[in-house]
């Protein structure tokens, strides 16, 4: 009897060819620009061979996104977390450089808009229930709309930061996030008290 191992290591090697294959594209010509026929071109394989393995170029750059999700939060269970608004900083900034092309490619100015507006709603989730957890009486619908920006000035950082291939260590990087949303948080307690009179 045949070992699958083999056939788990062909198929990890073209996942990862076609992969190679697209960020090398967007990163020439963005990823709007980029066809699932110019993907088969570059990694040199049959039109068969990509859709056995992914039903479009969405799903494929969402292949390589475990990074993103893994290097967000950390393990919240862990008290010695190093977590900011639920967000583990260090994590993310140094998982972006270790992935730096793939994350350039994905949230840089040529990525596609699917996977940063993922983003920010991972990182929008983080923050908000964050706020509502830890500032419960206070006024809801301003915690929202303090996450949403937050998460923009995180995101935005995050992209600044891949798009000029890392000027600063991931570290420097993190500091600079964590002063930067500290900051933000300076004047939480008068911007969400509940209003005292109707606006």
């Amino acid at each position: 009897m045949t070992s699958s191992k083999p056939l788990d290591r062909r198929i990890q090697r073209t996942r990862k060819l076609l992969l190679d294959s697209l960020i090398e594209l967007v990163l020439e010509k963005g990823y709007e620009a980029v066809a699932v026929q110019d993907i088969i071109d570059r990694a040199n394989v049959g039109r068969s061979t990509f859709y056995a393995h992914f039903e479009n170029k969405e799903q494929l750059l969402f292949s390589g996104h475990g990074w993103l999700t893994e290097s967000l939060f950390g393990n919240r269970n862990e008290p010695s977390a190093d977590l900011t608004l639920g967000i583990n900083l260090g994590i993310l900034f140094q998982h972006a450089a270790d992935n730096h092309r793939l994350a350039k490619a994905m949230l840089g100015k040529k990525g596609g808009e699917l996977i940063i507006n993922h983003l920010h709603e991972l990182v929008y989730t983080s923050i908000n229930q964050t706020l509502q957890a830890n500032q419960s009486n206070q006024d809801t619908s301003a915690k929202r709309l303090v996450s949403q920006a937050i998460a923009s000035m995180l995101v935005g950082l995050l992209r600044s930061w891949l798009e000029a291939d890392l000027p600063l260590s991931p570290g420097k990087a993190s500091t600079l996030a964590r002063a930067l949303l500290l900051g933000s948080l300076a004047e939480l307690p008068t911007v969400l008290a509940p209003p005292s009179v109707p606006y």
